[in-house]
C-alpha cells in the first residue's frame, strides 16, 4: 500500500481505519480535549491550570459593537486529543473552527504556512494546503493526513459537489506552470487535465454536477469528471478568473477586462453557444463572485456589490474594506465576509456574517493585538466557519 493510499484510508475517505504516521516535518502533539478548551477562549472543567489570556476574541453582537474579552485559557488533566502540528509552530497559530453564530473557536491544526481552506461537501472535514501538499482533518478535531503527494509548487484545492473528486494545481518545477490535477478520492486515481493559468478562483465546479471550468492560457476549458470529456470554450480573448456557475449550470460568470460578464451555453452537452457575452456589472476587478438565484454577489474591491444576472441593477450591499466573500454551498441565505479596518490593514480583518440584503450584520471572529486571520471557509451547511490565524 502506498503512503498516499494509506493516508486516504486514514482520513476515512475510503472507509478503512488504518492510520499512517504524518511525514517528516509534521508531528502529532497532545492538546486539551477539543470539547472543553480553546486556544482563544476557555471552558472550566474541574481542577484546572490557568495559562495566559489570548489575543483573539469572538462576539455575536452587531458589527458596530465592541469585541468581547476572552477569558484566560484553561487546561484539563484528562486524556488529550491529538492535534497535527505543521512546523514551524507558534503558540497560537493554526486552523480554528467556530460556530457560525459565534462562540469560542477551537484549534484543530497547529502551525504556520497554511492556506486554501475548504470544507468537504459533507462538512465533516476541513481541507487545506501546507508545504505544497493538500491535507485533510476532521472538522471536529483529530489527526490530519495528506490527500496528495508533495510537489514543488501547488495552488488551489477545490472539491466537486459530490465529494468524489478533488481538483488542485500542481507542478514538479516551481519555475514552470502548474497543471490542473484531478484526484478521484475513493480510488486514488489522479488525472492531469493540462496547464492551469492560475489566479484567484481559477477553478470552479458546478453546484450540482461533477463539471468544472478552468483556464489553460489559450482558452477556457470545461471538463466533465464523470465522462472524462473536455470542451474548449471561447467567450472572448479577455476571459479571466474568477469564475462562478449559475445554479443550473447553463451560465458562467467571469472577469472580462475589469468587469463582470456572463456567458450563456446553448448546448450544455458540448458547452457551445451562439450568444454573445453580456456585462452584468462594472468593476475595477471583481473578486469571489457567487451566484445566488438570479443575482451575482461579488467583491468590487473593498466593498460588496450585487448585480442581477440578466444585467443591470448593480447595487452595494456592504461598504467598508471587504476583503473576501464566502457562501455556504447548501444554505446560501447568509453571506460571510472578511472585513478590514482599512485597505492595507490585514491584521485587523475580522469575519462577519450578513443577510443577503445587507441587514443583520454580525461579527463572528474579531482578532486583536498580535493575530491575523489569513484565510477562512464556511461549511456547506453554513453552521461552521474554519479559519487560519497567525499569532504569537
Amino acid at each position: 500500500m502506498s503512503g498516499l493510499t494509506a493516508s486516504l484510508l486514514a482520513v476515512g475517505l475510503v472507509g478503512a481505519v488504518t492510520v499512517e504516521t504524518p511525514r517528516t516535518g509534521h508531528v502529532v502533539v497532545a492538546s486539551a480535549p477539543r470539547d472543553t478548551t480553546s486556544a482563544f477562549g476557555s471552558a472550566e472543567t474541574g481542577d484546572t491550570e490557568t495559562t495566559p489570556a489570548t489575543d483573539l476574541t469572538t462576539t455575536t453582537t452587531a458589527a458596530a459593537s465592541s469585541p468581547t474579552t476572552a477569558r484566560p485559557q484553561t487546561a484539563t488533566t484528562t486524556a488529550p486529543a491529538a492535534v497535527t502540528t505543521h512546523q514551524p509552530a507558534s503558540l497560537q497559530s493554526g486552523i480554528y473552527v467556530v460556530d457560525a453564530d459565534g462562540g469560542t473557536p477551537r484549534r484543530i491544526v497547529a502551525g504556520t504556512g497554511i492556506h486554501r481552506l475548504s470544507f468537504s461537501p459533507d462538512g465533516k472535514r476541513v481541507t487545506y494546503m501546507v508545504k505544497n501538499q493538500v491535507w485533510s482533518v476532521p472538522a471536529t478535531g483529530g489527526a490530519a493526513a495528506p490527500l496528495t503527494p508533495e510537489s514543488a509548487f501547488m495552488v488551489e484545492a477545490t472539491w466537486s459537489s459530490s465529494g468524489r473528486f478533488l481538483a488542485y494545481g500542481s507542478s514538479d518545477d516551481a519555475a514552470k506552470p502548474a497543471h490542473l490535477m484531478l484526484l478521484e478520492v475513493a480510488t486514488g486515481e489522479t488525472r492531469d487535465l493540462g496547464e492551469l493559468n492560475w489566479s484567484e478562483g481559477s477553478v470552479a465546479w458546478q453546484k450540482h454536477a461533477d463539471v468544472l471550468v478552468f483556464s489553460n492560457f489559450k482558452t477556457l476549458v470545461v471538463h466533465n469528471a464523470l465522462t472524462r470529456e473536455s470542451f474548449p470554450v471561447f467567450p472572448e480573448p479577455a476571459a479571466f478568473a474568477p469564475f462562478a456557475w449559475s445554479d443550473d449550470g447553463d451560465e458562467l460568470a467571469y472577469r472580462s477586462q475589469n468587469d463582470l460578464a456572463v456567458f450563456t451555453f446553448t448546448d450544455t452537452n458540448h458547452y457551445t453557444t451562439d450568444r454573445p457575452k453580456r456585462i452584468v456589472a462594472t468593476s475595477s476587478g471583481p473578486k469571489d463572485p457567487v451566484w445566488i438565484g438570479d443575482q451575482i454577489y461579488f467583491v468590487n474591491p473593498w466593498k460588496l456589490d450585487v448585480a442581477a444576472a440578466p444585467g443591470g441593477n448593480q447595487r452595494n450591499v456592504v461598504s467598508g474594506y471587504t476583503g473576501s466573500l464566502r457562501v455556504a454551498a447548501k444554505n446560501s441565505t447568509t453571506l460571510f465576509l472578511s472585513i478590514g479596518a482599512d485597505a492595507g490593514n490585514v491584521a485587523n480583518r475580522r469575519i462577519e456574517r450578513v443577510a443577503l440584503d445587507g441587514s443583520d450584520r454580525r461579527v463572528i471572529v474579531n482578532p486583536i493585538a498580535r493575530h491575523q486571520i489569513q484565510d477562512y471557509a464556511v461549511s456547506p451547511q453554513g453552521d461552521t466557519v474554519a479559519f487560519w490565524a497567525v499569532g504569537e
